[in-house]
């Protein structure tokens, strides 16, 4: 049974070059993700990826293996395989579904997979000590876990990626990412030409994430659970909630998918601030603009209003409103202002500041005149 949503998915993407109607509300030119979500998948790591491409703006279905087997792949830019058991998509898509993957990534179509996903497509998996051969075969090499020195199965962790700079895929990535690991792979290739963008810091910086071409398909695969947000709800689940993110992994996987649907990459949406009122150079008087001065002057208290950019891709936490560098009011709710009255006649920098759920912080500031005989 296929499912369609109106926008993201999870761990195994294929992608098409050519994308059918699916209903009159999709157009021709909507990349759709294929996720899959059948026996073997991990549900958190699903729902996690579909709530990571509903922030992104992307259209996914949910598919299983009984339409990977009917050959129902047409129509789709890119496939998903999320967490989960690699074993279980083993044993419940045949070969013919196998062969129907493969074929599509050939033509154009582009993978994902992430842990059991990124398992999927060795040709071969060593998996506590344990050799198996696997059916699908577009990564030339062995997919080896999981890594004891960061956490043996069945446990999970926090574990710290270095991030490879020199490739373009990362060009908006800082050096290092903190990931959540349960017991995915490092990635050796026998003679496939494959570009590192990552490596296990905790694991004798082995292949962490992978990119390579297979036909006119692109492939990503990895080893750790980027889609899952540690200390935020915002990807549907509290799963591993006790961890601290240290920030979100959202930007990497922007860049990923981009590049698996497009060939190349977009900047992540950038959290700002900024003061919209009241307005630089501009005379106030009692809480209303007068005309432009050159200078910020206010008579009267005034009502310091903000503006926050990409306000729709972050959760705030709040935004904090400082008067010569002390904090005078925090408000963690919308419409996110501050009323400012005090009184005397001087010169003060006002600064504001925003804090979202994964910890990044901008801020903004002017310089005003506050003439206030009341206050």
């Amino acid at each position: 049974m296929i499912y369609v949503y109106s926008s993201l998915i999870c761990i195994l993407l294929v992608s098409s070059s050519t994308i059918g109607i699916i209903s009159e509300s999709y157009v021709d030119d909507t990349p759709i993700i294929a996720i899959y979500n059948g026996s073997g998948s991990w549900n958190i790591s699903v729902i996690a990826f579909e709530s990571f491409l509903d922030w992104k703006g992307i259209d996914w279905v949910e598919i299983d293996e009984e339409d990977i087997n009917n050959g129902d792949l047409d129509g789709y830019q890119a496939i998903y395989f999320p967490g989960g058991w690699a074993g279980t998509y083993v044993d419940s898509i045949s070969s013919e579904g196998f062969e129907d993957i493969r074929r599509s990534i050939e033509e154009g179509v582009s993978y994902i997979g992430i842990c059991a996903g990124a398992y999927l497509a060795a040709d071969k998996v060593v998996f506590e000590n344990v050799t198996y051969n696997y059916p699908l075969k577009i990564f030339n090499g062995i997919a080896y876990g999981s890594l004891h020195s960061i956490t043996p199965w069945d446990n999970y962790t926090m574990t710290l990626l270095d991030i490879n700079k020199s490739n373009p895929i990362n060009m908006y990535e800082s050096s290092t990412e903190w990931m959540l690991y349960y017991g995915g792979p490092y990635f050796q290739s026998y003679d496939q030409d494959i570009d590192v963008l990552a490596t296990w810091r905790g694991y004798y910086d082995k292949p962490a994430i992978v990119s390579f071409k297979y036909g006119d398909g692109r492939v990503v695969l990895i080893g750790s659970h980027p889609e899952i947000e540690e200390d935020s709800f915002r990807d549907g689940s509290v799963f591993a909630d006790e961890y601290d993110d240290n920030g979100s992994d959202w930007y990497l996987l922007w860049t990923l998918v981009d590049w698996v649907i497009y060939g190349e990459v977009t900047k992540p949406p950038q959290l700002d601030i900024s003061i919209d009122k009241p307005k630089s150079g501009y005379l106030y008087f009692l809480d209303r603009e007068l005309f432009y001065m050159g200078e910020t002057i206010i008579f009267g208290g005034i009502n310091i209003e903000v503006m926050i950019e990409n306000y729709s891709y972050y959760e705030i936490e709040n935004v904090t409103f400082y008067i010569d560098d002390e904090i005078r009011y925090i408000d963690d709710s919308l419409p996110y202002s501050w009323f400012y009255n005090d009184k005397g006649f001087k010169s003060h920098m006002i600064r504001v500041t925003v804090r979202s759920v994964d910890g990044r912080i901008v801020d903004d500031s002017e310089t005003l005149w506050m003439m206030n005989l009341m206050g």
